[in-house]
C-alpha cells in the first residue's frame, strides 16, 4: 500500500500482512542507490 506521511512531499510503501492487512514494514518507493547509479552512468561518472 502506498503511503504519504502527513505534511510530507514523499511517498512510502507499506508492507502488509496478506491475511489481516496489518503493516509489518515500510520502505521508500524509489531505490535511491539505483537512481544515483543511473544518473552517474548518464553523466559518465564512475562510482567504483
Amino acid at each position: 500500500m502506498e503511503l504519504v506521511p502527513k505534511g510530507s512531499t514523499f511517498r512510502l510503501m507499506a508492507i502488509q500482512c496478506a491475511h489481516c492487512g496489518s503493516v509489518v514494514g515500510v520502505q521508500e518507493i524509489f531505490n535511491v542507490a539505483h537512481l544515483v547509479k543511473q544518473l552517474a552512468h548518464k553523466m559518465r561518472i564512475a562510482l567504483d
